[in-house]
C-alpha cells in the first residue's frame, strides 16, 4: 500500500517538475518584456492577486500551505528575473 502511494506521489512530482519548467520558461518571457518596457521585477499587486485567485483552487485545509508554495514560486521567479536582468 505505501509503495503504491509513493508511486503516485512520484508521478505527481514529475508533473510538478514539468509544470515548473514551463512556468520558468514563461518567467523568462516576462523578464524580457519588463526589460524592453523598463518595468520593475516586483509587482506586488500582481503577486497579491495571484494568491487570492489561486488559493481557491485547493481545498480549504491546504490553502495556507498552498500560499506558502506560491510565495516560494514567486520568490524563485524573481530570483531568475534578477539574474537575467
Amino acid at each position: 500500500m505505501l509503495t503504491e502511494i509513493r508511486k503516485q506521489i512520484d508521478a505527481i512530482d514529475k508533473e510538478i517538475a514539468d509544470l515548473f519548467s514551463k512556468r520558468m520558461d514563461l518567467v523568462k518571457q516576462v523578464i524580457a518584456y519588463k526589460k524592453e518596457n523598463n518595468l520593475p521585477i516586483l509587482d506586488q499587486n500582481r503577486e497579491n492577486q495571484m494568491i487570492l485567485n489561486n488559493k481557491a483552487n485547493v481545498k480549504e485545509e491546504y490553502q495556507d500551505y498552498y500560499i506558502k508554495l506560491l510565495i516560494t514560486l514567486m520568490s524563485v521567479s524573481k530570483e531568475l528575473q534578477n539574474e537575467l536582468k
